[in-house]
């Protein structure tokens, strides 16, 4: 099987969420740690990526560089899960390849006073999103 045709295009974003997640977890550390990973194409941070500048990066990002999947390490996938399928859409994908990763109920709130477990949490937490848009 020919390895390089079967080779995905994933991007990573991973929100401040205005603060709720990057003044516990170090958010730079997460996009960096996931920049690291095969497939991933792109891999960045961004304070409100719900809000229409963070969306209008998505769309123009996966334009730009082509990407097939999409990660969002934010908040709750059923808070912000539509919003992300919708922006996919407008970027000519289909919503069915967004994958998020709940880092703030599932990391920030939960360590609010330990950054570093937390920002640990975070790293696996989009790890595994990846992974599972690698997968599908």
């Amino acid at each position: 099987m020919d390895e390089k045709k079967n080779k995905q295009r994933i991007g990573v974003y991973v929100c401040h969420c205005g603060g709720n997640i990057s003044e516990v977890v170090d958010v730079k550390k997460v996009a960096e740690e996931a920049s690291k990973i095969g497939d991933v194409v792109l891999s960045k941070d961004y304070p409100h990526m719900c809000s229409e500048l963070g969306q209008q990066m998505v769309i123009n990002d996966a334009k730009k560089n082509n990407l097939d999947k999409v990660v969002i390490a934010a908040c709750s996938p059923q808070f912000q899960g539509p919003t992300f399928m919708k922006t996919l859409e407008k970027a000519g994908l289909s919503p069915y390849v967004l994958e998020m990763a709940n880092i703030r109920e599932q990391a920030a709130w939960p360590h609010f006073n330990e950054h570093e477990k937390a920002t640990e949490k975070s790293i696996e937490l989009t790890k595994m999103a990846i992974e599972k848009a690698r997968r599908d």
